[in-house]
């Protein structure tokens, strides 16, 4: 069974979850459009996350058609990244996950 993406909006942008044995990923492709403007050239931002907070994904995996492998982000390490942010749009999406988007995520 193909995992489900959900979209949601926060602000302008799309920040799409995929769901994998029962733990909620983030798209990386949407934190980095959302914390930079655009995902590319910002790949190595991934590096600086622990190798369980990041995972590499076929795109096929989440009924996406072929491509490019997809980075996907876990929870706490969307925390990390948006916790050494200096950008403001860093905190108010931390703060948006937190109070408003994901409550159910704050628990894993």
């Amino acid at each position: 069974m193909t995992p489900h993406t959900t979209s949601y909006a926060f602000q302008t942008c799309e920040i799409r979850t995929v769901e994998i044995d029962g733990v909620f990923w983030f798209l990386g492709t949407d934190i980095l459009k959302t914390l930079y403007g655009t995902d590319v050239g910002y790949w190595r931002s991934y590096l600086a996350l622990k190798e369980s907070q990041r995972r590499i994904i076929k795109r096929e995996t989440i009924g996406f058609s072929a491509g490019r492998d997809m980075t996907i982000i876990s929870t706490a390490g969307l925390d990390a990244l948006l916790s050494r942010s200096k950008k403001p749009i860093a905190h108010e999406m931390r703060y948006w996950l937190r109070a408003v988007g994901f409550p159910r995520c704050a628990d894993q």
